[in-house]
């Protein structure tokens, strides 16, 4: 892969180690940043830990994700994407024509936009309460009220970044989704794949993204 040792390492590793789960056969990728594109794809049967093949062109493909580096210039085209992820160094989005006309659609299609924001909230405060008190919080914690969503069982994964660099993540199976985000925040703040340190620090409270539940089983 091209991108191997480049300055979006980190971030690409885990963007596509996230999408190894929830692409199939024929699913293509496309990635932009600093003005260029590259298109990839994964080979099948899949395997534990392979990693994507480039295409050696991207012209006239249909790609089902995109993937985007911020330049600055908001040219997504809503109708045709839906955006699965967005920070201020990059948004991951999926084609909307995936599941079109199909009823059962994956949890991350169906967050509202108040769900997804009650879902940072719910990483957020996790994290400060298991520094604060020292002990793993229950829903029942929270000053703020839980929509049904959130009490639908799920695989889900959260993501930490720091300064656009994934700091930790982890993958929680078959949770209520509300109770998964709540294990998945904390175990990622102690996660010692991306660091060399053990120790949690505060000011990842105000850098931590709920990876929207992106490897929701489909409903």
């Amino acid at each position: 892969m091209s991108f191997l040792f480049s300055k979006n390492k980190k971030q690409l590793e885990a963007i596509f180690d996230w999408l190894s789960g929830v692409v199939n056969q024929n699913d293509l990728i496309l990635l932009e940043r600093e003005g260029k594109r590259e298109g990839y794809y994964f080979e099948f049967p899949l395997k534990f830990g392979d990693k994507p093949e480039k295409l050696k062109c991207v012209d006239d493909k249909d790609f089902t994700f995109f993937i985007k580096f911020s330049d600055g210039r908001p040219d997504i085209n809503v109708k045709e994407w839906k955006s699965i992820f967005q920070s201020l160094e990059l948004g991951i989005y999926e084609s909307r024509k995936r599941f079109e006309g199909k009823q059962a659609k994956p949890l991350r299609w169906c967050l509202s936009e108040e769900e997804k924001r009650t879902a940072l909230k719910i990483a957020r405060k996790s994290i400060e309460i298991f520094l604060k008190e020292k002990r793993i919080p229950k829903t029942i914690d929270f000053s703020f009220s839980l929509s049904g969503i959130f009490y639908l069982k799920t695989d889900l994964d959260v993501a930490l970044w720091t300064n656009g660099v994934v700091r930790g993540s982890w993958v929680v199976e078959n949770n209520f989704l509300g109770e998964g985000i709540i294990e998945a925040a904390i175990f990622a703040c102690r996660d010692t794949m991306n660091i060399k340190k053990r120790r949690c620090h505060k000011p990842w409270l105000n850098r931590a993204s709920f990876f929207e539940a992106q490897l929701g089983q489909y409903m």
